[in-house]
């Protein structure tokens, strides 16, 4: 007797603690125990499928129901073992097995043919819904992760689309600077052959062929008028290729005083002209600021005006 108040006392801490009612310390106690002792830990699983058939059968009291489904959702497979004790009860119930319920392989052995032919159906049947259970839920996990990839290789392509754009948008940039330093080198060659048909001129004539940044009046050209100096030359530069027909140049100082006006009408035909050139007395000009503003009359009838500053430094 005294075993039997051991066992009976053992499985009802082990209801106790399934049914979560047991103190921390006496929980941490089974949990340490059903680790290291094998058998320990089988009987906690025949009691813990007595009660899942107990609750499968209504037979638990209300607070214990509730309880033990608290137990069950903590379970990973607790719905899956709930659906497959469930169906095994409808086959067999209650009345069908012996008063002292034996344990579970007694029962499976002791069922006739025919109940134990339901029984394998019934399980089969509920291990293949659960296998399709889970078929489901990994095709569905395996199509959020194929999005998953789908997202990050768009998100890939358009990054390289991006890439591809901003490598196509530099090379078109050093393309230009390069035209931009090649035409730059062309004026710079063009300015030093000018230099020097200038210094091969005679003293007494000093020419100035007009830069583009003699249009702006904070960015003056400079010409120096020696005592010597008879003959001043003014060149305008005219775009190539461009053909006019007639053409107007006034000089004037940046105070507004008039020094030359010279026009030129009587073109027969457009063409096109290198460069405007003027020819005055060095005796006009005195030291200051001038300004010349040339208007061209192209072939299309528009017209075009341009003002140059430059200087006069007389030593």
């Amino acid at each position: 007797m005294p075993y039997m108040t051991e066992e009976f006392a053992e499985r009802q801490m082990l209801v106790n603690y399934l049914l979560g009612k047991l103190p921390e310390p006496e929980r941490l106690q089974v949990a340490e125990r059903y680790f290291t002792d094998e058998a320990f830990f089988d009987q906690l699983l025949a009691v813990e499928d007595d009660l899942l058939e107990q609750f499968a059968r209504g037979q638990l009291a209300a607070d214990e129901r509730r309880d033990f489904a608290a137990y069950l959702q903590k379970l990973p497979d607790g719905r899956h073992r709930l659906a497959v004790t469930r169906a095994l009860v409808q086959a067999a119930p209650l009345s069908a097995q012996p008063a002292a319920e034996p344990a579970r392989w007694r029962v499976w052995f002791a069922t006739p043919p025919q109940l134990a032919l339901q029984f394998s159906l019934i399980a089969g049947l509920v291990v293949a819904g659960g296998g399709l259970a889970w078929l489901l839920l990994n095709s569905q996990q395996l199509r959020r992760e194929n999005q998953q990839l789908r997202h990050e290789l768009s998100q890939l392509n358009a990054g390289q689309t991006s890439l591809q754009r901003q490598l196509a948008e530099q090379r078109s940039g050093a393309e230009q600077l390069r035209d931009e330093l090649a035409r730059a080198q062309q004026s710079t060659d063009q300015q030093a052959q000018e230099l020097a048909r200038l210094q091969a001129l005679p003293a007494s004539l000093v020419a100035l062929t007009f830069t583009a940044a003699a249009r702006e009046a904070a960015q003056p050209d400079t010409i120096t008028i020696r005592p010597h100096t008879k003959a001043i030359a003014l060149n305008v530069p005219v775009a190539s290729g461009e053909k006019f027909s007639r053409w107007q140049a006034r000089l004037q100082t940046t105070d507004g005083r008039s020094v030359l006006l010279q026009e030129q009408r009587s073109f027969r035909a457009a063409r096109a002209l290198p460069k405007l050139a003027f020819r005055l007395a060095a005796s006009r000009l005195t030291a200051g600021s001038y300004k010349l503003t040339v208007a061209l009359l192209a072939q299309d009838g528009v017209e075009l005006a341009n003002d140059y500053y430059f200087n006069v430094v007389k030593p």
